[in-house]
């Protein structure tokens, strides 16, 4: 009989750690230790629904969909260590895109994104370990960018 009485006091009290905080990217976007975004017909990087104090997620996937243009602060208000734009038809990346990112952005995918060049943003990225820019049309690897990228990409 006291376990009866003591299991509605139980769930109440851990109900507040069983609660996730809530995904900060809008539908079709799902959330679990990273943000889904993958193959779901975007067109734009979704806006992060704004917090205080954003949770911090492993990823954002955006992968497989049809995103070409990356504005200034894009990825505003999300806390992420990877960053998963491949396979998006990319011909405008902002010198501002990844504002926000620089101190915690670790892996970064460009891969199959049609540019041609590489973004000035990403000398901003001072703890970037991974870039992925295969299969682009890349002329050239600007030495202002690759001299602040290289001390902190991994060989």
């Amino acid at each position: 009989m006291l376990s009866v009485l003591l299991l509605p006091l139980l769930f109440h009290a851990c109900h507040g750690f069983l609660v996730d905080t809530p995904c900060p990217a809008p539908a079709p976007c799902q959330c679990d230790s990273s943000i889904h975004c993958e193959r779901r017909h975007v067109i734009s990087v979704p806006a992060a629904a704004t917090s205080t104090s954003p949770k911090t997620f492993y990823a954002l996937y955006l992968n497989g969909n049809s995103i070409k243009i990356i504005p200034k602060e894009a990825f505003k208000g999300y806390k992420i260590s990877r960053l998963d734009l491949s396979h998006n038809p990319v011909t405008s990346l902002d010198p501002e895109a990844f504002s926000g990112l620089e101190d915690s952005l670790l892996e970064l995918d460009l891969e199959n994104t049609s540019l041609d060049f590489m973004p000035d943003s990403l000398a901003t990225l001072t703890s970037l370990r991974r870039l992925n820019v295969k299969n682009n049309p890349i002329k050239s690897l600007p030495a202002d960018i690759m001299a602040a990228l290289g001390g902190s990409l991994l060989r």
